[in-house]
């Protein structure tokens, strides 16, 4: 039996930590290079990972619940 999981919350949140990380590394006072670089680093690991979700999933708007492939 595959396990549910909360995918739109998951979308949710990802954008929330994209979106808050990409404020605070554009915003002044900079972000000191040694913070910014890994912190851009775990932003494109995000972006990617909604990207290959939207891909996977199509998901609808709202109200819905996905169930993860076999092996995940």
């Amino acid at each position: 039996m595959k396990a549910a999981f909360d995918l739109e919350g998951l979308v949710r949140d990802l954008e929330a930590f994209r979106d808050g990380v990409a404020f605070r590394l554009t915003n002044e006072p900079p972000v000191p290079p040694d913070v910014a670089e890994p912190l851009w680093k775990a932003h494109g690991t995000v972006v990617s990972v909604l990207e290959s979700l939207r891909g996977q999933y199509d998901p609808p708007e709202s109200g819905w619940t996905i169930y993860a492939p076999e092996g995940w």
